[in-house]
């Protein structure tokens, strides 16, 4: 009876921490909950201060773990090298940048994300730990249903009078800060259901009906290309795989991406002609400006960048085009860290990107669920494209996208075993 009592509580712990870590790196429930309705309402530094301490218990619940389980922590050094020596690189470059203080704080999210993701991705290999986590992005779409259409005051992003860049007022957000974040969050989840859960699963029919809701209750059409796209670039690659045989398996994830890119560049007139056609904007939101004004930015320090805290935040980041909104980031993981840490920076990056493509192709071998972590790779991927995903601090896709990658090496260990 006592063992029983130990193995209930440990089982509450780990819904606990796998609820509250998508929560709390979400933004899910508390910037309405704490902080009123959301998008522009959290211009004061409080919020921040707010959520970084909710994250602290998640903190050490996720050292616990390691201390319990080093042996596999040392495998996610291992695999996050080039992430840790980005960190050390940043570390460096923060005491010539504008805010010393804050880039060390936005040093110490990004490091603590990684140990979040490790922490998650151990728990994910105990049982029921699953269904625990399709439990949770169950809540949180239905949840965001609940808000939409119940509750638009908060399901619906609005913003403060001196906010006054609100051109997305009236989108739907679901439980989350953001329609981008509602988007994101629904489509890990859409993926997680369709890869991840056994097909024989009820949690797994309810979490696709519910993803797929929430997807287009987002409104967001990258997103909704991105899922179908990854979908279809999963199956290319398997088929390849088949083609090539096993021994050239690694072969296969790099052909395959270099096919779809290719096929990307050649249909990019098509896409513009699409995009147009369905009435979108086709500066994804004034993204176009920012990119071309952080890529003019760069130019004047390519090497080693600005610093973590030196552009958005002072002069440079002012854009004419765009007079009445202040980016926080370049809604781009590439330039963004071009702009903080300069050529050597993206270099780490794009390493990070073929280390986890390479460790995939490891994972094909010995992992059934190995589609699932390409699957969500790449939505970090192409999210990447668009926000500052990878290599950023409090990212739910760039943690999510890590826990993936130390699961799937995690169960190849054991399969070895």
């Amino acid at each position: 009876m006592l063992v029983y009592r130990k193995k209930s509580i440990f089982s509450f712990f780990q819904f606990l921490f796998i609820f509250c870590t998508i929560c709390f790196y979400s933004g899910a429930f508390t910037d309405h909950l704490i902080f009123g309705q959301g998008y522009g309402d959290d211009l004061s530094s409080l919020p921040k201060i707010i959520n970084s301490l909710l994250k602290f218990p998640l903190y050490i619940f996720a050292c616990w773990i390691i201390i319990k389980n080093f042996g596999l922590f040392n495998f996610s050094l291992l695999d996050s090298k080039f992430l840790l020596i980005f960190v050390f690189l940043c570390f460096v470059n923060s005491f010539f940048s504008s805010s010393v203080s804050d880039s060390i704080f936005k040093l110490f999210s990004l490091f603590m994300t990684f140990v979040v993701a490790h922490a998650f991705a151990v728990i994910l290999l105990h049982d029921k730990s699953t269904n625990y986590l399709s439990l949770t992005l169950l809540l949180l779409m239905f949840f965001s249903v609940f808000y939409i259409f119940l509750l638009p005051e908060y399901g619906l992003m609005s913003a403060s009078d001196d906010f006054e860049y609100s051109g997305l007022v009236g989108e739907r957000q679901g439980v989350f800060k953001h329609k981008n974040v509602f988007g994101a969050v629904s489509a890990f989840s859409f993926l997680y259901a369709f890869y991840f859960l056994d097909k024989q699963d009820r949690l797994r029919s309810y979490l696709l009906f519910m993803s797929i809701s929430c997807l287009f209750l987002a409104n967001s059409a990258t997103k909704i290309f991105a899922v179908i796209g990854i979908i279809f670039f999963v199956r290319f690659v398997y088929l390849i795989k088949s083609v090539l045989a096993d021994k050239y398996h690694k072969m296969s994830i790099f052909f395959s991406l270099f096919f779809i890119i290719t096929f990307v560049f050649i249909s990019l007139g098509l896409v513009e002609e699409l995009i147009g056609l369905a009435g979108r904007d086709l500066t994804f939101t004034g993204r176009t400006v920012i990119w071309a004004h952080a890529m003019e930015i760069a130019k004047d320090s390519l090497l080693t960048g600005y610093g973590l805290s030196s552009i958005w935040g002072s002069d440079l980041g002012y854009i004419a085009e765009l007079p009445f909104y202040i980016p926080i980031h370049s809604h781009n993981s590439f330039i963004e860290t071009l702009l903080t840490s300069g050529i050597i920076g993206v270099s780490l990056l794009i390493l990070y990107i073929f280390a986890c493509l390479g460790r995939f192709s490891d994972f094909m071998l010995v992992s059934k669920n190995a589609n699932f972590f390409l699957a969500i790779f790449s939505l970090a991927l192409i999210d990447s494209f668009f926000e500052f995903t990878l290599f950023r601090g409090n990212s739910i896709l760039f943690l999510i996208s890590m826990a993936s990658m130390f699961y799937m090496r995690f169960t190849a260990i054991n399969a070895k075993v």
